[in-house]
């Protein structure tokens, strides 16, 4: 994808910075800090399932590992909540390191059901577990300044996409993650190690999911076992992700501001119908897989691709300069018996 097309995230970028000072309303502020949080989920999914192929249905782990981590360590070592925020960020890419190099050995639906499974192993440990509160939870002390996590999830979401950017768009290390979703065995071939280069991308989705998960925990104040590390949290993700379209960094973003949005006004007017959020929420996946296949940005930007080749490349007209060369070549002398 061309750079410029990225030139139009920095006055929007300019614009989240100052939006604390134009808006007023903690209610809109709580808003938006969540928007951003969801986009970051679902670019930092789309690292390993829309670049490297490879489903995650494990996501929520690493934000609970996250969340889990400020929790205790505000709640029982007294930390500061800005110590606990890379140890969150930390931890959760060591357990991606940790259950990544076995499991990505795997392939398709046996990678997606084992990191399923190793999430739901997780949230279990919590459930039972005295430090982590079990099925009760654990309460963190207030903090009233809803501007102050709006910057902490705004910093760590655009870092990660501008992270991303350099190193998918513009960097070998994005051809090597292509060329293992294409062709694993074609990038073997090339000198690629496979293994070593999906580990990579399962680290590098999973640290800030646990940065944003630390944030979060201070932020609402309360969490539990379903809150932290329940499969919504990856549902959602994996939903925002399709819909915008897969590997690309702008479609997730595109896609989980629609869901949310869609969320927040079903919650607001509908919240007695949950079972239906949730029909709801496959259908999307459904009808977006079968008429959308590429998300809503892959779609656009395809037809924008096709116009553009159709203007400049479809003509069937000869040049100007190759008639006037043909006109004026000598002709040739005819063939004597």
């Amino acid at each position: 994808m061309r750079p410029n097309v990225y030139l139009w995230l920095i006055p929007l970028l300019l614009i989240l910075v100052a939006l604390p000072l134009v808006f007023d309303s903690p209610f809109m502020l709580r808003i938006v800090t969540e928007t951003i949080m969801w986009i970051g989920l679902a670019i930092t999914w789309d690292l390993l399932a829309g670049y490297t192929g490879y489903l995650n249905f494990g996501h929520a782990m690493f934000f609970g590992v996250g969340a889990y981590t400020t929790a205790i360590l505000m709640k029982h070592a007294g930390w500061a909540f800005i110590l606990t925020v890379p140890l969150g960020g930390l931890l959760a890419g060591l357990l991606a390191l940790v259950i990544g190099v076995p499991t990505l050995r795997l392939k398709g639906a046996y990678f997606a059901i084992g990191t399923w499974a190793l999430a739901l192993a997780i949230q279990q440990l919590a459930l039972i577990l005295d430090i982590t509160g079990g099925p009760d939870g654990m309460r963190l002390p207030p903090f009233l300044n809803p501007a102050y996590f709006y910057f902490w999830m705004l910093g760590v979401v655009a870092g990660t996409f501008a992270l991303y950017w350099v190193l998918l768009e513009r960097a070998p290390f994005g051809l090597k993650v292509r060329a293992i979703r294409e062709d694993q065995e074609g990038a073997m071939a090339l000198g690629i190690n496979p293994t070593t280069v999906k580990v990579q991308a399962f680290v590098l989705s999973a640290i800030p999911v646990g940065l944003m998960g630390s944030i979060y925990a201070y932020w609402i104040t309360f969490i539990d076992p379903l809150s932290a590390l329940g499969d919504i949290l990856t549902d959602q993700a994996v939903v925002m992700a399709v819909v915008g379209g897969l590997g690309t960094l702008i479609g997730p973003a595109i896609g989980a501001v629609i869901v949310f949005a869609f969320k927040t006004m079903f919650w607001a007017y509908l919240s007695d119908y949950q079972v239906l959020y949730l029909i709801i929420l496959g259908a999307a996946i459904a009808l977006t897989v079968v008429f959308l296949p590429n998300g809503l940005w892959g779609t656009f930007m395809g037809y924008r691709e096709a116009s553009r080749t159709f203007k400049n490349g479809l003509s069937i007209r000869p040049r100007i300069d190759e008639t006037a060369d043909t006109e004026k070549a000598p002709k040739g002398e005819p063939d004597h018996v």
